[in-house]
């Protein structure tokens, strides 16, 4: 049996909105996408196609950190 391990994300209300809209779309969960991006990034680091830290055009500051 294969162990799954869980992992809670915050999102902003505009980012949330636009993740359900998209699963929505697609017939898909927001779990699945949620999934999708972070195997996208993992693989992306394997290749070594970025490096960390990570910064994004308009990166907002996390207000729990």
């Amino acid at each position: 049996m294969t162990v799954k391990n869980r992992v809670s994300v915050s999102l902003g209300d505009k980012e949330y909105q636009e993740l359900n809209a998209l699963a929505q779309e697609h017939n898909v969960s927001m779990a699945w996408l949620g999934r999708q991006g972070i195997t996208r990034l993992l693989e992306q680091h394997k290749q070594r196609e970025f490096q960390f830290p990570l910064t994004f055009p308009e990166q907002t500051k996390d207000v729990d950190s």
